[in-house]
């Protein structure tokens, strides 16, 4: 009997060296059979495209990967977009070193909208918060001073329902930006809601999760002005 539980202990010490060493093994392989194929991707782009100087590169699930205008909303700040539709903090996360060691740039922005979706394995607020912070080490490595932007959550139609809950992980995630150096949350949820306090269907598309152009627009102008706050564009570029 004592055999037996020492050998469990054992085991479950092993379990946690494991974990410990490896935070997001819980996520991983789900992570790489689910992504595999945009991970070749995104490698396609990084061997074909040149960054631009002093660019912005942003990270993130669908609404980043179908901003198809994003280079001419955001001029005159250069943009390297790497996106993938559907990710979660998670995914970022495990990825993160393939998304951002290819890569110089002057600051990274991140919007990711799929942890909370009014299912059972929504992430608590603690859980995207860790992974966030795991996503901004990943980038300290790379770029120690770089501004990290963090694109707030956006109420939509589709799933409205979940908004209590994504209104947690949103606060839960500006305060970890305020607590953070070089973190600012971009907040955007005052200019999705009318004056009842609903999202507004206008600026999504026929699915009401992602943004029409309309939206795109909005988007941009609330990015833009926290952009023009921390990283000036230098006159003549």
């Amino acid at each position: 009997m004592y055999r037996v539980l020492a050998t469990l202990l054992c085991l479950l010490s092993t379990i946690s060296l494991v974990v410990a060493d490896d935070p997001l093994s819980q996520y991983r392989d789900a992570a790489i059979e689910k992504w595999s194929g945009d991970m070749d991707r995104i490698a396609k782009l990084d061997k074909s495209q040149q960054d631009p100087p002093e660019a912005v590169l942003f990270l993130g699930s669908s609404s980043i990967r179908l901003w198809k205008e994003i280079a001419d909303d955001l001029k005159p700040w250069p943009v390297i977009e790497r996106g993938f539709g559907g990710s979660k903090f998670s995914d970022v996360a495990v990825f993160a070193d393939q998304l951002i060691k290819p890569h110089k740039f002057r600051a990274v922005a991140i919007f990711v909208g799929n942890d909370v979706t009014g299912k059972p394995d929504d992430k608590t607020p603690e859980e995207v918060v860790r992974l966030f912070e795991h996503v901004v080490a990943v980038v300290r490595k790379y770029a120690p001073q770089a501004p990290v932007f963090l694109i707030e959550i956006t109420p939509t139609p589709k799933r409205w329902a979940a908004w209590p809950k994504i209104q947690e992980v949103n606060a839960a995630l500006k305060k970890a930006c305020e607590k953070g150096e070089h973190l600012h949350f971009i907040s955007t949820h005052q200019r999705y809601l009318d004056s009842n306090g609903q999202p507004m269907p206008e600026l999504f598309r026929e699915d009401l999760l992602h943004q029409n152009r309309d939206g795109y627009q909005r988007w941009s102008q609330l990015i833009r002005d926290e952009f023009a706050k921390v990283i000036p564009v230098t006159p003549g570029k």
